[in-house]
Parts: structure tokens; C-alpha cells; sequence
């Protein structure tokens, strides 16, 4: 009996023993477990890595031209003689204004800036370049022009440069020069249609089409809002545009050199007829706005009997660029289009700057996240926002008449099934104006991580507790 009872002893120990060793050998490894999951960085990530994430990003998380404004304001009852209007901060997107921004009207000469983003796209890509000397087709003749048509008076034989043709495309609204650029861009201009088309449909701008280049026809169509997203895009794409074309307030057409071969800029002063392109004419800018607005410097002004006066604007004051888009202005003669026209424009200017300041924030550093009983200890959240990030504030004050100051607040979310996915949202970063939240983003994820083994599951629910 007494020999059993000492065999039953060792038994006893020897699982106890193995009862403390696997103890220690499950939980021993834990405080350090617990400091890499609080405090390890994440793995810095391959090139590879890096391009697969930001492609994930691209496509699950699109950046939008414009959006609606993330915070209610009081708007002021603004008297626009237009019919339609919007008005967009070109730094956050932010729409700040809208008046029946989605009724379809002919944008008229508004075409041309379609078509200069197509051009300009084509010598971007070195498929032409500005100082071609371009030879103009009967087509593009003044005096071949649509009745009543804008012009840059182009002639037979005259000597231009594809940069020239720009110019006058813009600043005096040229229809005569859209023909010529096409023509030479695209081959024909039924090409160039197709390419403005194709355009404006890959920015979505689903209640936008094109029927001919420069706008006289009532079938060419968009909206204030649709045409305020392509503005964005455009002023994005060639910000250089507006210095080097849209704030230019006069265009003289021909000068010497660009005079067809036995004519002088004398003979022409003397002898030249407009519609031959013979003789040099001066033009004002059609955009009213450039002179009426001190920190204007674009787009473009468009008018046909079936559209109303219509205006795309690019102002910028303070860092601030404002892009506003009129259509459908009331004008019973072309002076008094334009001057209402200009005063919509000074009204929505005037406005926007009162009542908002649009604030650079940079993109945010990389936020930590752990990921408890993962494969990994940690990935990193990285910001969904441009590379330059604005918040739209709005102007208002504290009691003592003071600005509030801008505030960040980064929220994260719990991790509760031991992984993460690589683009998926697990957190936030709110901006606060004082104590009113204005403006929200998302923090996605930069890596994909499986859950970890049993152990580290294990370790991760001890850690709850």
C-alpha cells in the first residue's frame, strides 16, 4: 500500500510540474508580447507594397472634384440674375453655393475651355507643340464663320502659331480659331468632338455633351454643377493656363508677322478689311469679370440667344481660389448681358470671401494602429485626402469677435477579429472649429494582416480583460 501511495506523490508532481512548465511556457512570453503589440512599429513596406496599396486606394476611394458642404451655414439670400449657379472652394471641393445647378443649358462659348483642355492635353503629350506654325483650312476663314460668330479674324495665308490660336481662342472667344485647332489637333473636327466627349464623360459629367467646338450650337449642353467639376479638373490639370491665357484682358489680331505673304502691318492699317484678316484689330477681353474683380483670373464668358449669358470664373484671394459657374444671365443687348453677368460674378465673389476661409491642414503622418492577436502587431492608417488638404472654415467668431482655431481629433476603432485589410476605414480624423465639427476623414488601413495563431488570440483576450 505504501509503495502505491508514493507512486500516486510522484504522479502528482510530475503533473503539476508539467502543468507550471506549460504555464510558463504559454504566458512567460506575454509582458513581452503585450510591449511589441503597444509600442513595435509597423514593418516598413516593400515598393511593391506600396503601389498595390495606393492603387487600392485609387480605385476604392476615387477623390471627387467637388462634394456638398460637410457642415450646415446659414446662406444669404444672394439676388443672382442667373438662372443657374454654383459656386465651388477649388481647395477642399466644398460647394458653397447653388442655385438650380443641375438644369441643362447650352453652355455657348463656355465649349471653348473643353476644347483648350484637349489641346493643351495633346502638347502636353508632345503630339504638337505651341510654336507650330499651323496652316489654316478654308474652314477656319473668318469670313467663312457662322453668322455673328466671335473672331480672332483668321485669313487665307496668314502665318500663326498654334499658341496664337489658343490665345484667341480664349480671350476673344475665337470661333474661327476652335475650327483651326481642331482641325489641326485632331484631323477633323468631328475627331475632336469625339475627343471632348470622351473627356468630359471620364470625369463623369453625365449630363454633358458636345455637338460642334465652339459653342454656337443650342445642342451642345451641360450644368452649372457638371461644368464647375470640369473647371476644377481643368484649373488641376493647367494651372499655368490662367496667367498665360484667361487673365489676359485684350488680344490685337494680326500683327506683322502674322500677315499673309505682300501684306505689311502699314498696308494692312490702311487697306486691310477684318473679315479677310488683312488688318490688325484690337478686342477686349469678353470676360467683363477681369476688370470688375480684382483677383480674378479666369475662365471664360459664353452667349447664345438659346443659353442666356453664362459665365465660368476663377478667383483667387488669400490662398483661396473660388471657381463659380453662372448660366442662363438675362441681357436684352450684349452690353447689358455683360454687366449683369459681371455683377452675379462680383456678387457670389464678394460672398464666398466673406463667409468662408479655405485653411491648409497637409496631409497627416501615418497613424499607428495595433492589431491584437494578428500575425502582426501593427499596421499603419494613412488619411484618405489630397495630397494638399484644405478644410473649409466658415467666418464665424466667439464672443470676444475672435477666430476659433482649426482642430484635429483622430478616432480609431478597435480591432476585435484579430486582422485588418489592406484599404479598409478603421478610423477617422475629425476637424473641429471651435466645438463645431466641420469636416471629417478616414483612415484606411496600408497593409493586410491574418490572424495570428492560437497562443497570440489567447494573449489578445487577456489583454481585454
Amino acid at each position: 500500500m505504501k509503495k502505491i501511495k508514493i507512486t500516486k506523490k510522484i504522479l502528482l508532481i510530475s503533473i503539476t510540474s508539467s502543468v507550471a512548465l506549460i504555464i510558463l511556457v504559454l504566458f512567460a512570453p506575454y509582458p513581452i508580447y503585450i510591449k511589441n503589440l503597444d509600442s513595435k512599429p509597423a514593418k516598413v513596406l516593400t515598393d511593391e507594397q506600396v503601389f498595390e496599396y495606393q492603387q487600392t486606394i485609387k480605385e476604392r476611394y476615387p477623390q471627387k472634384a467637388i462634394r456638398p458642404l460637410p457642415y450646415q451655414v446659414k446662406i444669404d439670400e444672394l439676388n443672382i440674375h442667373a438662372k443657374s449657379a454654383i459656386a465651388v472652394d477649388f481647395e477642399s471641393g466644398c460647394i458653397m453655393y447653388e442655385k438650380n445647378s443641375e438644369e441643362k443649358i447650352p453652355p455657348a462659348s463656355m465649349t471653348k475651355l473643353v476644347l483648350m483642355y484637349v489641346a493643351l492635353d495633346a502638347i502636353s503629350q508632345g503630339k504638337v507643340d505651341y510654336t507650330d506654325i499651323v496652316e489654316l483650312p478654308s474652314e477656319s476663314w473668318a469670313k467663312n464663320a457662322p453668322p455673328h460668330s466671335s473672331l480672332m479674324f483668321l485669313g487665307e495665308g496668314q502665318h500663326v502659331t498654334l499658341d496664337e490660336l489658343i490665345t484667341g481662342l480664349n480671350v476673344v472667344s475665337g470661333n474661327d480659331a476652335a475650327v483651326a485647332i481642331a482641325i489641326y489637333i485632331f484631323g477633323s473636327v468631328d475627331e475632336c468632338i469625339s475627343k471632348m466627349n470622351e473627356t468630359v464623360k471620364g470625369m463623369g459629367l453625365h449630363n454633358t455633351h458636345f455637338e460642334e467646338v465652339s459653342g454656337y450650337s443650342e445642342k451642345n449642353i451641360t450644368t452649372a454643377k457638371d461644368f464647375s467639376i470640369f473647371c476644377v479638373n481643368y484649373v488641376r490639370k493647367f494651372p499655368f493656363a490662367l496667367q498665360k491665357y484667361h487673365s489676359l484682358k485684350s488680344f490685337t489680331y494680326p500683327k506683322a508677322h502674322n500677315l499673309k505673304d505682300g501684306w505689311t502691318y502699314e498696308r494692312g492699317q490702311r487697306e486691310g478689311i477684318p473679315i479677310e484678316g488683312t488688318m490688325p484689330i484690337t478686342q477686349k477681353a469678353t470676360n467683363l469679370a477681369l476688370t470688375k474683380i480684382p483677383y480674378a483670373d479666369g475662365l471664360k464668358t459664353g452667349y447664345i440667344d438659346e443659353s442666356g449669358y453664362n459665365l465660368a470664373l476663377s478667383v483667387y484671394k488669400d490662398g483661396q481660389r473660388l471657381i463659380s459657374v453662372t448660366m442662363g444671365g438675362p441681357g436684352n443687348t450684349a452690353t447689358e448681358g455683360g454687366m449683369l453677368r459681371a455683377e452675379d460674378a462680383v456678387l457670389i465673389s464678394d460672398w464666398v470671401y466673406k463667409a468662408f476661409s479655405s485653411v491648409p491642414v497637409g496631409k497627416m503622418e501615418s497613424v499607428r494602429l495595433k492589431v491584437p492577436g494578428g500575425k502582426s502587431y501593427c499596421c499603419n492608417l494613412i488619411e484618405v485626402c489630397p495630397e494638399n488638404h484644405y478644410v473649409l472654415c466658415p467666418n464665424i467668431t466667439d464672443e470676444n469677435g475672435n477666430y476659433y482655431q482649426l482642430a484635429r481629433k483622430i478616432v480609431l476603432d478597435e480591432i476585435k477579429d484579430f486582422s485588418v485589410e489592406e484599404g479598409n476605414q478603421y478610423g477617422k480624423v475629425e476637424y473641429y472649429y471651435g466645438s463645431n465639427l466641420i469636416d471629417t476623414t478616414i483612415l484606411v488601413a496600408d497593409r493586410t494582416i491574418e490572424k495570428g495563431n492560437l497562443l497570440r488570440r489567447m494573449w489578445a483576450k487577456m489583454a481585454e480583460k
